[in-house]
Parts: structure tokens; C-alpha cells; sequence
């Protein structure tokens, strides 16, 4: 069996597949050839993202886009894709999508179904968190519901034999006008699977900026799912799709460093970045163990991400001595009220604050998430945001919409008191201020979303000059940007 992946990605968007990697993996290691059609570094018009200027200011530059770019990369999708499929003759398309990439995905598999009759499967993360929907699409055949390696295997195992393969357990399948929803399965043995199959990628997603420099580095997975409740996360519900199963796993500390070991040597990598919700879970007495064999035999600098409440000076410790360059935290939201009353996000202050410290006092780097236009924020909340900022003083800095995803809790909550479902059916990432339910208008929060990190780094006495750079006219503007490049010059 030939299986052809599609992964769907923005335009030079940072990031690495985690699941299809596995997926070509397991399929490999019995029997069948893949490839993939990677999106991230395709230009074209379904690809190509803004990216706010004060966002880009924080980070040094590189010569990463020279390097990168190629002359080929402006085509369109379809047109790569009809090549590809010339080229290996695939018997499957697997296509893996986010809900943000769904659009776009079902727009190319469209055109290409109109030429070319090739089954489709669709998994990832919005076929299971939004499987009507997507099993509706005349571009769809198949889904994957949940993990999808053992799915897979017995999927193109059968079709390979001529076998019916329509009660496959975790697919739905259509197949003579009836949709046939199979059972769930359990969650994967992360420990039986193999090294992930990054070598079907475009190789440059290994190429990316750090600190002005340009170096080898890719994302790892060591955990799958989350212990937590946050209420806009997709995790609740992969915790009560596999109700009776423990869904959050973790790889074994050796698997994890066999991995890397491998992987550092056959991609030349000069660093890693753990991709886990909740990289310091574990107890110091086994992080200190994980610690001397990732120095032994691995040794290589990191990035990873974590929650404030995880954060101890032990293990911050730990982390400095591992080599840990930078850590993502994730503020959310400076007020304490909309952390706990919205997200059940049980995670204090006091906390937020001190996991920051913790990291400067070590040496590590920040980078601090934060999110916008919740349901009940009002402007004083979103300066708790600005203030928390202010205090912690981290190195970067992410601002994003809150998105309501298929299937959480805070999609739920919103829709209970008021929100179009069907507004929020077409609303994407980068305009999910349309469905904000805070207490600002769409127009204050888009303002406030311009010119937030102005206020988080300029001198309050330019505040009253700030307010001004929110307005959405040529005044405005010009304003926002003298003041993005006074911040640029002399508070970055």
C-alpha cells in the first residue's frame, strides 16, 4: 500500500506534525510506503498568514527567510498535490487537520477528488472533536477518531488484501450511503511505538531562527493528552472520549531518550523542543534521573513549555542544568477571577509570578502566552493581563484570540449565553474576535489586541498616547507605529 499525508500547514508557520510522523512510522514498520504533502512552505494565497509587527519586533533577525525560500515555493497547493500524486500513485490520502487548517484542507481535497478517485481518510484533531461535521464533507470517505496508529495499520492492512474494511474500530467510513461509526479505540502504547518518520517532511521545517542564529531544531513529543481542565482546551473531551482509559500518557524517560539520541544524529540536530503541555510533571527524584541520562547521551540545549503550578525551584534547577534555553509559560489571562471562574484554570498570582522569577534567577528565558476577548473580560481584566506582563517582564510575548473550540467546555459556555453556533462554525484563529463575548466592543478589543505589547513595554506616562494608537484610522496607525518603533529602539 502506497499512503500519501497531507499536512496543511501556514506559510513558514513554526511547528512539527506530531501525529503523521508516527502514522508513516508504524505504517512502515509493517510493510507499506509513504509520503507526505507538507503545506509549510508552499506560498500561495490559502497559505500565507499576517503576522502583527510588534510580534515580529521581539525577535531578533536572522538570515532564516533567505535560506528557506525557494523559487519553486510559489505554487499552488492542488498543483503540488497532482503532481505528488502522479508521481506515487498512492492507493490512500490521509489528510491530518487542525480545526484552523480544516478550511483550507477540504478546499484542496475538493479540487483533487474532482480528478483524481482515491479514498481519503481524515484524522487529527478536528475529525474527532467535530466528526459530524466532517464525515458530511463530500471530500471525506473516512475519519479517524482519536489516535489513529493501530487504526491505520488494520485500515490499509485490509485494503491491501481486498478486504472489507468498513467495521474497522476507530473509523467511521461511508460505504453505500451509510456511515458506518465504529467504536472508539483504546488510546496508543506510546511505548511500543517506533521513532517518529520525520524524514517524509520537508526537511527546512529542521531549519529555524534562535536568537539571531540559524539552527537545527525540532519538536518532540514525550506525553500525549493532559491531566488538566482548562475549559477552552480539546483535552476535557479527549479525557471523556476515552472514558475507562487513562488518555493522558507520558513515554518512558529511556524511550524518550533513545529517541533523541537517534533522532539528534540522523537530522543533525543542534536542539529540541519539547512540545508537552506539562514537561515538569514529573517527580524531581525521577526528573533528576531523566536529567543525568538527557546530559549523558543526548546533551543538547531546549526549549519547553510549562504550567506556573508545575514550576518548583528544584526543578527549575534541574532544567538550567539540562540546558533548558527557554520556557514557554502560560499566563492566559491576568485575572485571577476569569483564570478560575471561565477556565478552571486553578493557578494563582502568586504562582504565575514566581515561576517567572524562578526562571530569570536560572538563566532561562521566557515566553509568556496570553489570551484575548474572553467571554465577561472587561477592559480592567485585560490590564491584569497587561500588569502581570509588566511585573514578570518575559522575554517574549504571545497574544492570541481565545478560539472556541468543537467540543470544550467554553464553546459550551458562550453558546449557553448567546453565540451564534453557526458564526462560530465559520470563524477562524486569526478573526475569532468576530464571536468575542467580553465586555469591550469588537472594535476596543481589536485596538487593544494592536497595541497591547506597547502597553506591556512603554513607560506608563505614553499610556494616554497608547489609548490613542488603538483607533483604527491613519491616525491611529501612524501613531502605532512611531510608537512600535520607539519600543523597538529603546525597550526590547
Amino acid at each position: 500500500m502506497r499512503v500519501l499525508f497531507f499536512f496543511p500547514n501556514y506559510y513558514k508557520s513554526s511547528g512539527l506534525p506530531q501525529g503523521v510522523p508516527y502514522l508513516s512510522s508504524v505504517l512502515k514498520h509493517h510493510g507499506h510506503e509513504t509520503r507526505c504533502l507538507d503545506t509549510t512552505f508552499i506560498k500561495c494565497p490559502d497559505t500565507i498568514k499576517d503576522m502583527d509587527p510588534s510580534m515580529v519586533m521581539q525577535y531578533k533577525k536572522s538570515s532564516w527567510d533567505e535560506i528557506i525560500e525557494r523559487d519553486d515555493d510559489t505554487i499552488a497547493i492542488e498543483d503540488r498535490f497532482f503532481g505528488l500524486i502522479d508521481e506515487f500513485k498512492p492507493d490512500l490520502l490521509a489528510v491530518s487537520t487542525t480545526t484552523d487548517m480544516y478550511r483550507m484542507a477540504s478546499k484542496v481535497l475538493t479540487a483533487v477528488r474532482q480528478s483524481r478517485n482515491i479514498p481519503v481518510v481524515w484524522g487529527g484533531v478536528h475529525p474527532t472533536i467535530d466528526p459530524e461535521t466532517v464525515i458530511s464533507n463530500p471530500a471525506v470517505d473516512m475519519i479517524c477518531i482519536g489516535e489513529g496508529e493501530d487504526a491505520m495499520v488494520e485500515l490499509c492492512n485490509s485494503m491491501e488484501r481486498g478486504e472489507d474494511y468498513a467495521g474497522t474500530h476507530g473509523l467511521w467510513v461511508k460505504q453505500k450511503g451509510r456511515v458506518h461509526k465504529n467504536p472508539v479505540r483504546p488510546p496508543t502504547d506510546i511505548d511500543a511505538l517506533p521513532v517518529p518518520d520525520w524524514s517524509i517532511l520537508d526537511q527546512r521545517q529542521f531549519i529555524k531562527p534562535f536568537r539571531g542564529n540559524i539552527v537545527r531544531m525540532a519538536y518532540y513529543l514525550q506525553s500525549r493528552g493532559c491531566p488538566y481542565g482548562c475549559t477552552y482546551c480539546t483535552n476535557n473531551y479527549m479525557n471523556k472520549l476515552y472514558k475507562g482509559h487513562t488518555y493522558y500518557r507520558r513515554r518512558a524517560n529511556q524511550k524518550t531518550i533513545d529517541d533523541l539520541v537517534y533522532l539528534k544524529e540522523a537530522y543533525q540536530l543542534d536542539m529540541i523542543r519539547f512540545f508537552d503541555d506539562t514537561f515538569l510533571i514529573d517527580s524531581v527524584d525521577n526528573f533528576e534521573k531523566f536529567k543525568n541520562d538527557y546530559l549523558q547521551r543526548v546533551n543538547m540545549p531546549f526549549i519547553m513549555s510549562v504550567r506556573p503550578n508545575l514550576v518548583t525551584e528544584d526543578k527549575v534547577r534541574i532544567l538550567a542544568e539540562m540546558g533548558c534555553k527557554v520556557a514557554t509559560i502560560g499566563i492566559e489571562t491576568g485575572s485571577e477571577r476569569v483564570r478560575r471562574e471561565i477556565f478552571k484554570r486553578n493557578i494563582s498570582d502568586e504562582q504565575i509570578v514566581s515561576s517567572f522569577k524562578l526562571m530569570k534567577k536560572y538563566g532561562i528565558e521566557t515566553t509568556s502566552l496570553n489570551m484575548i476577548g474572553i467571554i465577561s473580560e472587561t477592559r480592567n481584566d485585560l490590564f491584569k493581563t497587561v500588569e502581570m506582563n509588566r511585573e514578570v517582564q518575559p522575554d517574549n510575548y504571545i497574544l492570541t484570540y481565545i478560539y472556541p473550540y468543537p467540543r470544550t467546555e467554553y464553546r459550551d459556555l458562550i453558546i449557553e449565553r448567546g453565540a451564534d453556533p453557526a458564526l462560530l462554525d465559520s470563524t477562524t484563529m486569526d478573526d475569532a474576535y468576530r464571536v468575542q463575548m467580553s465586555e469591550m466592543s469588537t472594535e476596543e478589543l481589536q485596538g487593544l489586541f494592536r497595541t497591547v505589547r506597547l502597553y506591556n513595554k512603554l513607560p506608563r506616562e505614553l499610556f494616554p498616547i497608547i489609548r490613542l494608537a488603538e483607533k483604527a484610522d491613519e491616525q491611529g496607525e501612524l501613531i502605532r507605529n512611531s510608537l512600535l518603533q520607539l519600543m523597538q529602539n529603546h525597550y526590547t
